[in-house]
């Protein structure tokens, strides 16, 4: 069984190839998490779009369940995002697509090319 840390994600290996990232957010302020998340979940459907994972969460709790780091990653961006919440200027999903960009995940989505130059 996996215990939380606060702010630090906690990998669940059952042999397989899916990774459990689970992590709290504080302060838990649920202004900043309506902003975090946006109206119906808009954001954290982007990034698991995105990435290929699957996002948790109650309250200030999330669990994102992704193949290999892909779940690692999508906690490090919901992070970050968090950081941002509360400021003037409010998280977009262009804001989420930046911060999905500078985390260098582009690859992910890729599909190998076996394409031979004659």
């Amino acid at each position: 069984m996996n215990t939380n840390i606060q702010g630090q994600p906690t990998p669940d290996s059952h042999g397989s190839d899916q990774n459990v990232c689970r992590f709290s957010l504080e302060p838990d302020e649920p202004l900043r998490f309506a902003e975090l998340c946006a109206q119906f979940n808009q954001h954290l459907k982007q990034i698991e779009e995105r990435l290929g994972v699957m996002i948790r969460h109650r309250g200030n709790t999330f669990a994102i369940t992704g193949e290999n780091d892909r779940a690692d990653v999508a906690g490090e961006i919901l992070k970050r995002l968090f950081r941002e919440t509360g400021k003037d200027e409010p998280l977009s999903p262009n804001t989420v697509h930046l911060f999905l960009q500078e985390s260098a995940v582009e690859w992910i989505h890729e599909e190998p090319t076996d394409k031979l130059i004659s």
